[in-house]
């Protein structure tokens, strides 16, 4: 059975260019611009949720002790579709 978990903080996708205003390189040299997904998961009562496996663009990690859960390198998108799964 899955526990229903709500997202407390808000999930953050942050993207950050390569390089700078003065950088005179090409688009083609600079490196792609990437962000990061983070937030905390918390239950129905605000308690954080630990082991709870965060999954976006292909790459998972798991809420540590206060729920907290960072994904980087994601890649810059209009709609990131972000997953939860807990068992038990």
């Amino acid at each position: 059975m899955f526990r229903q978990a709500s997202l407390l903080a808000s999930l953050a996708l942050i993207s950050c260019a390569k390089g700078d205003i003065t950088d005179t390189s090409t688009p083609q040299d600079q490196q792609t611009a990437h962000g990061k997904v983070a937030g905390i998961v918390t239950d129905s009562t605000g308690l954080p949720l630990v082991g709870v496996l965060v999954s976006v663009q292909g790459t998972s990690v798991s809420s540590n002790d206060d729920g907290v859960s960072i994904i980087p390198d994601v890649q810059p998108s209009p709609q990131v579709l972000v997953s939860f799964t807990k068992s038990g």
